[in-house]
Parts: C-alpha cells; sequence; structure tokens
C-alpha cells in the first residue's frame, strides 16, 4: 500500500434516499467507515521531504522503545564529494522474515536517517538504495551485521550506468587496525582493486559501526570520544559481496609539558 505525500483522504458518508429512516444508520457507517480507513494510515506512517524516514505500524517505537541510528550518505563512486540526492534507501532485518521495510529519501547533500527498533537492529539488516528515476548511477545492496544500541553510518557508493562492478574482484582497507586521539581527525583508505591487482577509480562503500567518531565518504573519520569502533569497505560485484574490515581505536590525548628549565637559568 502506497500513500503519498500531501494526499488527502476522504470518507464519503454513504447517502440514503430515505433521511429519516436512515440518518442513525448513516452516522453509525460513516463512524464504522472512519474506524475502518484509520487502520491502514496509522500502519504506515510515511515522511515526507529530504532525509525523511517511514516505518509500518508493527515496528514504529512507541514510549519508551530504544531505536537505533542507522544514517549515512550516497554518493557518486567515482567522486565523493557529489551525492546522490533524491535515492530511495531501504532497510530490513534478514533475520526476522516479517519485518517490513523501513524507508527513507536522500535529501540534497544525499543524507538519510532511518531510526531503527532494537528489535530489528540486530544480527543482520540488508540496506538496498535506489537512485532517482532518470539517475545516472546503478542500485546498490549491501549486507551489513549489526547489533542492538549500536549506531551505523552507512555511506553507500553508486557507480555511473556503463561500469562494469564485476571488474572489482577485492576491497581493502590500507590498514587493519587504526588509532587516534579523541578530537583528532585521520584518514582511512580503502580501494577497489581488479584482477591484476590495479587500483580502479571507484571508490567502495563503507560503514562505521560505532559511537565513538564520524566517518565521511571521502574516508576522513574524526574521533568524538574515547572507545572503539569498525569501519567496513563493501562492494557488490553482482556475484558476491567483497568486503574488508579495520578497528579503529580512539583513546584521550595526554599533554606532555615541558620539563622545568635548570636552576639559575632564565625563567628558573
Amino acid at each position: 500500500m502506497s500513500i503519498r505525500c500531501n494526499q488527502s483522504l476522504r470518507v464519503n458518508a454513504p447517502q440514503h434516499k430515505n433521511r429519516r429512516a436512515s440518518g442513525r444508520i448513516s452516522s453509525v457507517i460513516y463512524r464504522l467507515a472512519l474506524l475502518f480507513t484509520a487502520i491502514p494510515v496509522s500502519m504506515f506512517a510515511v515522511g515526507c521531504g529530504n532525509g525523511s524516514t517511514s516505518f509500518d505500524g508493527g515496528h514504529i517505537p512507541t514510549g519508551n522503545s530504544s531505536v537505533v541510528s542507522i544514517s549515512g550518505k550516497s554518493f557518486n563512486a567515482e567522486s565523493v564529494t557529489t551525492p546522490v540526492a533524491g535515492a530511495t534507501v531501504s532497510i530490513t532485518n534478514l533475520s526476522v522474515p516479517s519485518s517490513s521495510v523501513q524507508l527513507a529519501q536522500t535529501g540534497s547533500d544525499g543524507s538519510f536517517v532511518v531510526a531503527l527498533p532494537d528489535t530489528l537492529a540486530k544480527s543482520t539488516v540488508q540496506v538496498t538504495v535506489t537512485p532517482p528515476v532518470g539517475s545516472d548511477r546503478q542500485p546498490q545492496r549491501l549486507t551489513i551485521p549489526a547489533s542492538a544500541g549500536v549506531p551505523l553510518t552507512v555511506l553507500v557508493s553508486m557507480p555511473q550506468i556503463g561500469f562494469d562492478v564485476s571488474s572489482a574482484v577485492s576491497v581493502t582497507v590500507v590498514s587493519s587496525s587504526l588509532s587516534v586521539h579523541s578530537g583528532d581527525t585521520i584518514a582511512v583508505g580503502a580501494e577497489l582493486l581488479n584482477a591484476q591487482g590495479k587500483v580502479l577509480p571507484d571508490a567502495p562503500s563503507m560503514v562505521f559501526s560505532g559511537s565513538n567518531g564520524i566517518l565521511q565518504p571521502d574516508g576522513l573519520f574524526t574521533s568524538t570520544s574515547v572507545g572503539t569502533g569498525s569501519v567496513t569497505a563493501y562492494w557488490n560485484n553482482g556475484l558476491s559481496q567483497l568486503q574488508s574490515t579495520a578497528s579503529i581505536t580512539a583513546d584521550t590525548k595526554t599533554t606532555v609539558k615541558p620539563p622545568p628549565p635548570p636552576v639559575g637559568q632564565p625563567g628558573g
């Protein structure tokens, strides 16, 4: 069932020729019609606008239910600074067959946010990004491990139509273990390689799992707090999903004070 943004919903009360005999019946039927029409509307709360989200009624977080944020950006694979706006993002949990798809649309900067209920944000989630009609991008699908309570940043690299995605046979993160001081920024290098070991011009997708930093499409990671997270580079080559993971540990920056000058020297 689809509901268009800004579309009005109308329920017309039944018309009866004999108004005196059917006035009360019409009132009852009208209320029942409203009731049954409201059910599907409440089950599919569709968001409108850039970066919007939508949830089906069976999995909408209510009250104090815990949710996990899945945010990210879609961008051109050959130019990571060029966003893909207006793309449709769908997220589903592969371990829960009855789970419904959670939807979002990328904004003008390619960004999106989905608040996934904790009950679905565990085991494995599938993120599919479909470009808007008329785009020159290919759709992408990533299968990502998820953990309840751990936010995910999903940066989706979308190759141009005509690019042979199967030419990539491996993906690698340059370093398998990275360290950074809290508040500092480091570069996380990730590359696609062909069968001859040559680096391809397209950038892979990347996913950051953790809450101790911010990862950008260009691979720059800024640590925001002490802790450990992981960065995984992904590429779907049409035959299988390629991936490579690195850990990122952020520690407290320590300031070493210079020793005092010797006695008898200026400043002593």
